[in-house]
């Protein structure tokens, strides 16, 4: 799944900004959907605490601090170092030589097959965060 929406995003950039800015835009793309993936699983986790055990996981002040900005950018870089340990040159050949044959790669299917890849989890953490409102506060 994320290899699809890598090479999405590689294809549409390689010819506008070279190999290594469209692998650059590929990562952060990458990095952004694991984070709405994560968003997801902490709006699920919030929702199973404050159901089952009336335990809220969520900050107590709407307000950011330094700390959790902090740990927010820390977990934001390490996503992305992942993408770029997992994605390395060797599985994006691979990538590319699995996808170079499909001629209509950016078919209406596959432009929305990319768009629910993030629209989903997003969808599903939103309702379990708003779900975990009525038992926690």
């Amino acid at each position: 799944m994320y290899s699809f929406v890598f090479y999405f995003i590689y294809r549409a950039q390689l010819s506008k900004d070279g190999e290594l800015l469209s692998r650059y835009s590929a990562h952060l793309i990458i990095t952004v959907a694991w984070a709405i993936f994560l968003g997801m699983l902490y709006g699920i986790a919030r929702f199973l605490m404050c159901y089952f055990y009336n335990i809220s996981i969520a900050r107590k002040s709407v307000h950011q601090t330094a700390n959790e900005k902090g740990i927010v950018i820390a977990i934001s870089i390490a996503l992305f170092l992942v993408s770029c340990l997992i994605f390395n040159k060797k599985k994006v050949e691979n990538i590319v030589e699995r996808y170079k044959d499909n001629r209509k790669f950016y078919s209406l299917f596959n432009i929305i097959k990319f768009i629910l890849i993030f629209l989903i989890p997003l969808l599903i953490g939103i309702f379990f965060e708003n779900k975990s409102l009525l038992y926690c506060f």
